[in-house]
């Protein structure tokens, strides 16, 4: 089986050869939720006249973390192949982490980290997470970035920020990973980081 297809609208391909030397003229593809073939639920090609060895889906919307059957056959001017089939299952993306800490409109001294609840993933793959620190509102500039970190046990986090200027306000957001895709950004999350030795009041 192929696992964690990512393309929504796949591409398949095919090798062709004949013992007998004919070329291949035509081809037909199925995709069905089971192997029961009395139905192709998802697409079916009917049957195309051309000698392409690949063709791009074109059935309805596959669903992540679904699994499809699918088989394809090819013929010559007067003979078919025997079936062949396969499955594959759409990758799911992991949940959007949720950022903890800083908290919103948090005051924050150097040294602090930010730290996430860990994402969930269907598939249970490795996550990791990218963060990101911007000195706008609008998250056009960015000041700081750190990217496949990865996950602690239920939280995960950054090391020691200690590089930026102290006195301002910031937005930080971050992501996670499953090795095949990237979740959504989290919801921007502002901060105050004061010098260390100043009580904002």
């Amino acid at each position: 089986p192929l696992n964690h297809v990512v393309d929504h609208t796949p591409n398949f391909r095919w090798t062709y050869f004949d013992t007998t030397g004919a070329s291949q003229v035509r081809y037909q593809i199925e995709v069905g939720e089971d192997n029961d073939w009395d139905v192709a639920e998802l697409w079916s090609t009917g049957e195309v006249h051309s000698s392409s060895v690949n063709t791009e889906y074109a059935g309805a919307d596959l669903i992540d973390a679904n699994h499809y059957h699918v088989r394809i056959r090819v013929g010559t001017a007067t003979d078919w192949s025997i079936w062949n089939g396969f499955l594959f299952t759409m990758n799911s993306l992991p949940t959007v982490p949720v950022g903890q800490s800083p908290a919103s409109e948090d005051t924050v001294a150097s040294g602090f980290k930010l730290v996430v609840a860990n994402s969930d993933d269907v598939e249970l793959d490795a996550i990791t997470y990218d963060y990101e620190i911007y000195s706008d509102v609008g998250m056009t500039q960015l000041v700081y970035s750190q990217t496949r970190l990865y996950e602690g046990n239920e939280t995960s986090s950054t090391p020691s920020i200690i590089t930026l200027p102290t006195n301002s306000n910031y937005w930080w957001r971050a992501r996670s990973n499953d090795g095949f895709e990237y979740s959504s950004w989290s919801v921007p999350i502002s901060f105050y980081l004061r010098d260390p030795w100043s009580i904002r009041v």
